[in-house]
């Protein structure tokens, strides 16, 4: 018998940046520890992905909600993305800020192999930009 042990998450950086990765609630328990003094506990690491990489990856907390974070580390002033959903095969578009407002986007696409999501990120130059179209008639 042979028994193969793999992550159920593998983070595949396929962009030209180096991103970081985080649980959400991470990401805003480090801004609220930022705006207090008093520090109670060590923060989880958080993961740092050089382009063309694949990690894998686990939830730091199962028993919060299971969103992830991204962000581009090698951009100046670039904020976290909000919180998303990897555990549905998907393609999506992340939103990020950088400096003085500006937009930056990266495209996940979230493939389910065997057992194991990949969630492959990729520039998002070459693409159209994404439309919210609400339609609001009755």
């Amino acid at each position: 018998t042979t028994v193969k042990i793999v992550s159920r998450y593998q983070m595949e950086n396929q962009s030209s940046h180096t991103l970081q990765y985080a649980q959400w609630y991470q990401v805003n328990n480090q801004a609220a520890m930022a705006d207090s003094s008093a520090r109670t506990e060590d923060p989880e690491p958080i993961i740092e992905a050089a382009p063309n990489s694949i990690l894998p990856f686990t939830w730091p907390r199962n028993d919060l909600d299971q969103l992830l974070a991204v962000c581009i580390s090698d951009i100046c002033d670039c904020d976290w993305s909000g919180g998303f959903c990897i555990h549905d095969p998907q393609s999506s578009v992340v939103s990020m800020r950088g400096r003085h407002g500006r937009k930056i986007f990266l495209q996940c696409t979230v493939v389910l192999q065997k057992c194991s999501y990949h969630v492959v990120f990729t520039d998002f130059n070459d693409l159209p930009f994404p439309y919210r179209i609400e339609n609001h008639s009755r």
